[in-house]
């Protein structure tokens, strides 16, 4: 199913619950915002302070989210958008990719009236086994269950989802994980079997972090982003529920920045989840991480991408590209330029080093004390 096709069906939808009076208004609909947020999602900067502080090797977390500007009785939310993201030294940031890891069940699948599926990690000899009743009840929250089991980290940390547009024949399943200590590496494959009273085959596969030419992956950008919304609840999870799960796209410019960031809400009539009747709020879209690699200072600004329109839920007027106000919070400045640290004597540390350099006579002796002293000036990581 492609985007005319959603964007179609969309507009039959909303054609049901009548005409409004701002269908055909100039006035804004949305504002957008970019701001940083801490591993906890603490708001870091706010409309006071859009500068973060950051160093080199810190993992910083942007979250964008907007503000629906309708009536009261109208704010249904954004049904799909595209932003894009520049980044005044884009070199200066480093993409946080974990490898996406398959699972594909035959169609066979469907004739089967007993048996599980077996998942093991390569590595390992632990294994999980998932019944045929519990594939067919809740195939995702199962094959969650057994991965977070059999890789031992917070369930909260592995996303499976099937394929939404119906790709394949196949039962399609995509294991995501959001524990940053598997960024940028090559992961234990999942290991899977089948055991039915038919034969079911059974594939497994990986998306890797980097291409053969060892650039990053593109194609894992939207995977890594964190679409989980504060402002849709979940008991579950501290972070909430991904108001934006249907379609998401992204991709990396490496002399722009991030492009076409996009994602598709649920085709319902009634908005986004959290987003209806309810006072002006700030709507937690998505979290972008990544890590600083450079000791400068750089700017992000957000815009509608040219790639994709921006879709409201409600009877107005598709798109609204061109009625998204854009305010002092659109951009944001990270800043890891090298500072003293917080501690440091700068003269009488002077002092000691000038005397210890006259009696080093061997050069690795002095390019050692050399990176012992940025180390302690400006907290530097080697």
């Amino acid at each position: 199913m492609n985007r005319a096709l959603l964007a179609s069906l969309l507009t039959l939808a909303f054609c049901c619950w009548g005409t409004s009076a701002s269908a055909q208004s100039d006035e804004p609909v949305v504002e957008v915002f970019v701001n940083a947020v801490d591993s906890a999602d603490v708001a870091l900067t706010n409309s006071d302070n859009r500068t973060l502080t950051a160093k080199v090797g810190d993992t910083v977390n942007l979250e964008l989210s907007y503000t629906d500007l309708r009536n009261f009785d109208e704010r249904l939310g954004l049904f799909d958008f595209g932003w894009d993201l520049s980044i005044s030294d884009p070199n200066a940031i480093e993409l946080l990719l974990i490898e996406r890891q398959q699972i594909s069940l035959g169609p066979e699948l469907i004739f089967a009236s007993s048996g599980f599926l077996t998942l093991a990690i390569e590595g390992s000899d632990q294994t999980e086994q998932i019944a045929l009743i519990d594939l067919a009840n809740d195939a995702e929250g199962s094959i969650q269950s057994a991965i977070a089991s059999l890789t031992g980290i917070n369930i909260n940390d592995v996303t499976v989802r099937s394929d939404p547009l119906f790709n394949s024949p196949n039962y399609v399943f995509d294991i995501l994980y959001r524990d940053v200590a598997r960024v940028n590496q090559d992961l234990p494959d999942v290991i899977a079997t089948t055991n039915f009273d038919v034969e079911v085959n059974v594939v497994t596969s990986s998306e890797p972090v980097t291409n053969p030419d060892g650039s990053p992956n593109g194609r894992l950008l939207a995977d890594t982003f964190d679409f989980r919304s504060r402002n849709v609840p979940n008991d579950m999870d501290p972070f909430g529920t991904s108001a934006y799960s249907f379609v998401r796209f992204a991709d990396f410019d490496p002399a722009f920045g991030f492009r076409a960031i996009g994602a598709t809400g649920p085709l319902v009539g009634s908005g986004i989840p959290g987003a209806y009747n309810v006072p002006v709020v700030r709507f937690d879209m998505l979290t972008i991480p990544f890590r600083v690699k450079k000791a400068v200072s750089f700017e992000i600004s957000i815009a509608v991408s040219p790639e994709r329109d921006i879709l409201a839920y409600g009877t107005i007027a598709n798109p609204i590209s061109d009625r998204v106000v854009f305010g002092d919070e659109s951009r944001i400045t990270i800043d890891a330029n090298l500072r003293p640290h917080p501690r440091f004597k700068t003269e009488a540390f002077l002092q000691r080093l000038f005397r210890r350099l006259r009696e080093l006579t061997e050069p690795q002796q002095i390019r050692q004390l050399v990176r012992w002293w940025l180390l302690l000036r400006f907290d530097y990581p080697f």
